[in-house]
């Protein structure tokens, strides 16, 4: 719960500091961050279990320039998220056991009934590319810090 906490509290500061900097400075990250989208879709795309490919296809990446936020997986209208639900349960994985489960019959009325669930190991496919991208896009950052700090340095 305290390291929670402390996340949130980096995270908000964080973004305190990007609310703070210049619009230039704000472009340039957007523009690492747009770089850096369609590599980390793809090296998702390629982690991504295969069954019938309508997972791979559905993974698409996002970047929010007013908010610097870069989204990559399955992003997109409710319909879309809810097709490929199983994205979730193959990337976090899954409790087996008994659950419960309701039918819908063709007159209207419904029947429930129990299931057994068999257990599945998340793979980590989306949660896990982070780690795999994060050297490529620290340099690039990093440049993009040290120049905000000379600017601040020089006053402007």
């Amino acid at each position: 719960m305290t390291a929670n906490r402390s996340y949130r509290k980096a995270v908000q500061s964080f973004r305190r500091l990007l609310n703070n900097v210049d619009d230039v400075t704000k472009e340039e990250i957007a523009d690492v961050l747009e770089d850096t989208g369609p590599r980390l879709r793809n090296l998702i795309k390629l982690r991504t279990p295969f069954r019938t490919g309508a997972l791979s296809r559905g993974i698409k990446y996002k970047v929010l320039r007013r908010a610097l936020n870069l989204s990559v997986g399955v992003i997109g209208s409710p319909s879309v998220r809810g097709k490929l639900f199983y994205g979730y349960i193959l990337n976090y994985g899954r409790r087996g056991g008994l659950r419960k489960a309701t039918r819908r019959k063709k007159d209207g009325t419904t029947s429930n009934y129990t299931i057994r669930v068999k257990a599945i190991k998340g793979s980590g496919f989306v949660t896990g590319a982070g780690k795999l991208i994060r050297p490529e896009i620290q340099p690039k950052l990093t440049g993009i810090w040290d120049r905000i700090l000379r600017r601040a340095d020089r006053g402007s």
